[in-house]
């Protein structure tokens, strides 16, 4: 289980990138996003899901 707990972390990290390049172009403008992936609801779920799946532990 550690193993594939790793690699939601791993490919979050990647997922991360996008998601703050996104996040510091609303700072200076509101309504800007990625051009492909910005307010594309199956990109947001996968991050909702990744995001959630990085702080699930199993004991």
């Amino acid at each position: 289980m550690a193993g594939l707990a790793h690699w939601f972390v791993a490919v979050g990290f990647y997922t991360l990138l996008l998601t703050l390049v996104d996040a510091i172009g609303r700072l200076f403008q509101a309504d800007w996003s990625l051009s492909l992936i910005g307010d594309w609801t199956p990109y947001i779920g996968y991050v909702e899901f990744l995001g959630t799946m990085t702080t699930v532990r199993d004991d």
